[in-house]
């Protein structure tokens, strides 16, 4: 009984420095962890602003050591990097658009996910609508499968083949039947040969 009388006192005092070294532990835990956390932080901002296009100005962080200010200054240059891809991208876009308005025939250019990319000002005139309206809109959105063209359209599109200079008559809304040539070419990847899009050339 004296033992344990003299144990158990020892384990109170015991137990009280345990517990103040476990919550001392958890505020350093805490603390190191938002000191450590911060250079990293900065990072994914950075991140974010070359996502969103950003120009990145890379200032040396106080936070981190040579590691982290490589890895800053890396992610500035691929920052300038993305923004030069996108300006190139933009370009070749709009000499697309050029090539595109330049051209008699009504081209139409889906994406994977079977919704217009492209189109140039020949569909307007073959469509009746504006292309700035079409685009975004999906296959069986503007091609109905209740006209033959659709109906053409939809079912190369359903066993992903190609057609070449199919002749339809197509019935414009409130204008004189047209005698369309009809060309669709399915798109694939390289190497990869998957599915990428289709090209319709009316």
């Amino acid at each position: 009984v004296l033992m344990r009388d003299d144990v158990l006192a020892g384990l109170d005092g015991l137990l009280v420095v345990s517990m103040t070294a476990i919550l001392a532990s958890l505020v350093l835990a805490f603390v190191v962890s938002r000191i450590m956390s911060r250079p990293l932080e900065h990072i994914g901002n950075l991140v974010d602003r070359i996502s969103r296009g950003e120009a990145l100005i890379v200032q040396e962080s106080r936070d981190g050591g040579k590691e982290i200010q490589a890895v800053e200054s890396k992610l500035g240059l691929l920052g300038e990097q993305y923004r030069g891809a996108q300006a190139d991208v933009d370009d070749l876009r709009q000499h697309v658009d050029g090539l595109l308005d330049r051209m008699e025939e009504a081209v139409f250019l889906f994406g994977k996910d079977d919704k217009l990319v492209m189109a140039g000002s020949a569909a307007e005139r073959l469509l009746g609508r504006g292309r700035w309206e079409l685009m975004g809109l999906s296959v069986e959105s503007i091609f109905s499968t209740t006209t033959d063209l659709g109906g053409l359209i939809q079912g190369a599109l359903a066993v992903r083949r190609s057609i070449k200079d199919h002749s339809i008559e197509f019935h414009p809304e409130g204008r004189d039947p047209l005698q369309l040539l009809v060309n669709i070419e399915m798109q694939e990847g390289f190497p990869s040969r998957e599915y990428v899009g289709m090209l319709v050339r009316l």
